[in-house]
């Protein structure tokens, strides 16, 4: 973590609710956590209302900092204090406890607490007989099996229950609309904009005045909590964070967030027969017929008739209740005949390697739908991915070996998919770390001097970069070289007038390292367009004109040809060659017509042209 601390100390949303089955990160904030010697550790304690209590012990994060961070399993169950794991239920208040030694108003050993709440976000779903698969359509004359998870409402330690609506809906016929309609224009309680259809008015928007379905038949349902077979992964969810203030010389913080995408194995401990699972369960007839009866407990309705079901989840991750829903169309028939469902594979390592490639397949899906700008469909993706490459890394971790290694290097993959680069950068580390032999140690040189890129830290940046350039043997060394330069540009940036010049010039020397020692690297023509933008700084435009001239012809997929173009302009416009300055204006404007100088460029050929050139 010492080489990602910079990112914690960054502005986060605190959310005071943890979900029980994910992990709980506790944040201390402390400036008199500084002084610690290398490796001390940091205590907090972590308490619940129903009696369990955890220890746990946080790292610090860097050297000479403030912040260090730890974290724990929680799961539904009863409390067994000093197992390692915190034991929750619904109704659960959590309790993170942090003793700030020296306070600002010299205070000793006071201590600071947050409290948190248990919740759950709720899942509804219509399946099949065995509560496995989802299903959008339910037989008439059979039963319809209604599912629904919500950790927050597991409360006992015996079978609790939940209540939720189901109801039958069927389209109503355009006549019956068209009463409607005319029903209300004639009454005038809705005030109908002039020129504008009543249908589109009276039907549009999110809550229409006129619903398209009509209610059939309605229950209200009892579902009861069932004991279930531990998933062998669970949902993501959002961060779960509190945060605690404290004095010192500085304040001391504790925090606790939950989770950040990390699995461990429970560790054993005693038997546990009480039911905690947050998963209910029901079952309702649903019989074929035209009209409902209210007051029986079977649903009637016709082929065609969509069941609704209807959960409101007073208690959430966010701040207020939300309506979650599930639905199915009423069908005739059967949904199908017997089919296998799920196939075990015997081999541990061959079964994790499946679920390698599956995790693979679901990243590449996720990239090939970024691609198109779907994003919140490639997140879906990601996430299903995360989800199967952290069960993996779990067994992997008895295995070891290859499968753990490739393990590592598909959740560093989708982290960097999802735009997560500390925990990226995080992963790489531990790459590093536990497989110091691996044929990925390049890529995780270059994660690591990414994320101390994109942090700032360009310093660290650059050591990391030039490790990467020290593997002889690596594709990936001009990469290296390159990001070299970028850094020294980025310090030459910001750095004042006195210093900005000597790091440009340690830049110019950089890219110019890239063309000379990596030829047939991809970064050759962003490299030399790069030199070529320092000459025309300096005012050495015909040196200029030579290297753009280079970069056009040998390299015309070069990401910045459009900069290329216009600088090579403008160079030729300097040294008296202004029909040609033109022609690179126009070709900038042809060929990327999108591109932010395709403004500037237009008004400067446009002048040109007047001019007779």
């Amino acid at each position: 973590l010492e080489k990602v601390g910079t990112a914690l100390t960054n502005s986060e949303e605190i959310l005071e609710k943890v979900e029980a089955g994910k992990r709980l990160f506790v944040k201390i904030d402390d400036a008199d956590l500084a002084i610690l010697e290398h490796g001390q550790l940091v205590p907090a304690t972590i308490t619940t209302t129903m009696g369990d209590k955890e220890s746990v012990d946080c790292i610090p994060v860097g050297n000479n900092v403030k912040l260090a961070i730890g974290s724990i399993l929680t799961e539904l169950g009863k409390p067994v204090p000093g197992n390692g794991i915190i034991e929750l239920v619904g109704n659960d208040k959590v309790t993170v406890t942090y003793t700030d030694s020296h306070t600002s108003d010299m205070e000793f050993n006071k201590p600071r607490t947050k409290e948190i709440t248990v919740v759950g976000n709720a899942v509804v779903e219509i399946t099949d007989g065995s509560f496995q698969d989802t299903l959008r359509g339910a037989v008439l004359g059979k039963v319809v099996n209604v599912q629904i998870k919500d950790a927050d409402m597991d409360r006992t330690d015996n079978a609790d229950t939940i209540q939720a609506l189901m109801g039958v809906y069927r389209r109503k016929k355009a006549s019956e609309i068209e009463e409607e309609i005319a029903d209300i224009v004639a009454k005038g309680e809705i005030e109908i904009p002039p020129g504008t259809d009543p249908a589109v008015f009276l039907m549009q928007g999110d809550d229409p005045h006129i619903q398209r379905f009509k209610e059939v038949d309605s229950v209200n349902i009892i579902l009861t909590e069932v004991p279930v077979q531990k998933p062998n992964y669970k949902a993501p969810t959002e961060d779960a964070d509190a945060t605690v203030s404290g004095e010192t010389g500085d304040q001391g913080e504790a925090g606790a967030e939950a989770p950040e995408n990390e699995t461990e194995e429970k560790p054993l401990g005693p038997q546990d027969n009480s039911l905690h699972t947050g998963v209910f369960r029901a079952t309702v007839s649903l019989e074929k017929s035209e009209e409902g009866n209210p007051e029986d407990f079977v649903l009637q309705g016709l082929p065609s008739d969509t069941i609704r079901v209807v959960y409101n989840d007073e208690i959430n991750m966010s701040a207020t209740p939300i309506f979650h829903e599930a639905e199915a169309q009423c069908i005739e028939g059967n949904l199908g005949g017997v089919r296998v469902t799920q196939t075990e594979i015997e081999d541990p390592e061959l079964r994790l390697q499946t679920q390698l490639k599956t995790a693979n397949a679901l990243t590449n899906i996720g990239n090939h739908y970024k691609e198109f700008g779907l994003q919140d469909k490639a997140n879906l993706k990601y996430e299903e991915a995360l989800i199967i490459a952290e069960e993996t890394a779990k067994e992997a971790q008895k295995l070891g070996g290859a499968i753990l290694e490739n393990t590592y290097v598909q959740l560093w993959d989708i982290y960097q998919a999802l735009g997560n680069m500390r925990l990226a950068g995080a992963m790489s580390a531990r790459l590093m770390r536990e497989f110091p032999n691996s044929g990925f140690v390049d890529d995780a040189i270059l994660s690591q001097a990414e994320v101390a890129k994109e942090s700032g830290n360009l310093a660290e940046a650059i050591t990391l970069y030039g490790n990467l350039m020290r593997l002889q043997e690596s594709s990936l060394r001009s990469e290296g070289q390159y990001g070299i330069a970028v850094c020294y540009e980025l310090m030459a940036e910001n750095a004042s007038p006195n210093q900005s010049s000597a790091l440009y010039e340690r830049a110019f020397d950089a890219y110019q390292k890239v063309f000379d020692q990596f030829p047939e690297s991809g970064r050759v023509g962003d490299a030399v367009a790069k030199m070529a933008n320092f000459y025309y700084k300096k005012k050495d435009y015909q040196r200029a004109i030579d290297v753009f001239e280079n970069v056009i012809q040998d390299h015309p997929d070069a990401n910045f040809l459009d900069v290329i173009l216009f600088n090579y302009g403008r160079c030729l416009y300097r040294v008296g060659q202004k029909g040609q300055a033109r022609r690179q204006f126009d070709r900038l404007i042809g060929d990327f017509p999108e591109s932010k100088l395709a403004g500037e460029a237009k008004r400067i050929s446009d002048a040109l042209a007047k001019a007779g050139f």
